[in-house]
C-alpha cells in the first residue's frame, strides 16, 4: 500500500521552530542553498527564526519544509504509529519521505 499525503497551508514558521533545534548540526554540512540559509537562521532564537521563514521565497521555504520533513520521519513515522494504535490500527510504515 501507498500512501500519499499532501500539505497546504503550512505554518513553516511552527515546523522550524519545531525541527530546527533538533538539525542545528546537520545543516551547515548540508550542501543544499536553502539549508545552509537555514543554519544560519539556526544560530537565531527559535521564535526569531520562524518569524524570519516568512520572508524567505516560498520555492525556498517549501525546499525547507521537505528537508525538515525528510529530517524528522523517524520521529513523525512513531507519532503516526503511535496514533493508529491507540485508535485500534496496526499497520508498519515500511517508508516515508517528502519531495516537491
Amino acid at each position: 500500500m501507498k500512501l500519499t499525503l499532501e500539505l497546504t497551508d503550512i505554518d513553516y514558521g511552527a515546523l522550524v521552530e519545531f525541527a530546527l533545534p533538533l538539525l542545528q548540526g546537520k545543516l551547515a554540512q548540508s550542501d543544499s542553498t536553502a539549508a545552509q540559509m537555514l543554519a544560519k537562521i539556526a544560530q537565531m532564537p527559535p521564535s526569531i527564526a520562524a518569524g524570519m521563514i516568512d520572508f524567505l521565497p516560498q520555492d525556498t521555504k517549501n525546499e525547507l519544509a521537505v528537508m525538515l520533513v525528510n529530517q524528522n520521519k523517524d520521529r513523525i513515522i512513531k507519532a503516526v504509529t503511535e496514533y493508529a494504535e491507540k485508535k485500534g490500527l496496526s499497520f508498519r510504515i515500511d517508508s516515508f519521505s517528502a519531495e516537491e
